[in-house]
């Protein structure tokens, strides 16, 4: 049986009865513009996904370039980095090298020294400083009212001749024996000591009749003690210098009651 309303398509027997296959066309159709459309979509996203890929890789390059020029500008050595730059290591390890040049005057060379202070020969240099008053052998003193320096200080000349009465005091006293001294054993007669500083030997000993104790130093001074009648103490002491090495002998065979060193003032 022919579809007389239909332009194609035909009637089709099945076991319970007839479709018509126009249908079956137009679905088939349908079908084929879909698959189409969705190849279309699946090859515009893979094209998507071929340009990110390529953008994955440009920038993972630009990101390993970025890493080596930066490793770089951090420890290159050998040549510059970059438009005849060098790398900070390289420049850290010019600036250890380098050796200030104090007579270098020219500011753009390295070893240029900045803010120099003016170094002076003579103190007249100095601005707090007066010297044209000064007298051969004098000091300077400070004037606090004029905040300068100028002659007039002590002179201590071999004469003395500028000390006052207590400077001459205070002068005679450091060779007088201090109240400092020091407990020494007294060994056999003819045994010797030697100073450790400025001051004095002192020695008493009992004595019995004609007995007698001498010290004698190098410079041939000594000190000479004797009992010719009675027995009693004996105290004898002789001025030293230091390292100066005495001699002590006796004959007396009494208790030693004493024998120190003391020293000067001017030690202690």
């Amino acid at each position: 049986m022919t579809d007389n309303t239909q332009e194609k398509g035909i009637y089709v027997r099945q076991t319970y009865g007839y479709i018509y296959s126009g249908d079956l066309v137009s679905k088939a159709e349908e079908a084929v513009d879909t698959v189409t459309r969705l190849s279309d979509q699946v090859s515009d996203k893979t094209q998507t996904v071929i340009t990110k890929a390529g953008e994955v890789e440009t920038n993972k390059t630009a990101a390993q370039n970025a890493c080596t020029k930066a490793f770089a500008w951090a420890t290159q050595l050998d040549t510059p980095v970059e438009d005849g730059e060098y790398s900070a290591k390289y420049w850290a390890l010019q600036a250890a090298s380098i050796q200030s040049d104090w007579a270098e005057s020219d500011a753009t060379k390295s070893s240029y020294i900045q803010n120099k202070p003016t170094l002076i020969s003579n103190l007249s240099d100095l601005t707090d400083v007066t010297v044209t008053s000064v007298m051969d052998g004098e000091s300077l003193v400070y004037d606090s009212v004029n905040t300068v320096w100028q002659g007039g200080g002590i002179k201590a000349n071999s004469s003395l001749d500028n000390l006052t009465a207590t400077g001459k005091s205070t002068g005679a006293g450091l060779a007088m024996p201090s109240s400092t001294y020091e407990n020494l054993t007294l060994g056999s007669s003819g045994d010797t000591y030697t100073a450790p500083a400025n001051g004095y030997y002192w020695l008493r000993k009992s004595t019995g009749t004609s007995e007698y104790i001498i010290i004698e130093t190098p410079s041939g001074l000594s000190s000479r003690g004797a009992r010719p009648a009675s027995s009693s103490d004996l105290d004898i002491y002789v001025p030293v210098k230091k390292a100066d090495v005495i001699t002590v002998s006796y004959t007396a065979t009494g208790t030693t009651k004493y024998f120190r060193f003391i020293y000067a003032e001017g030690e202690v």
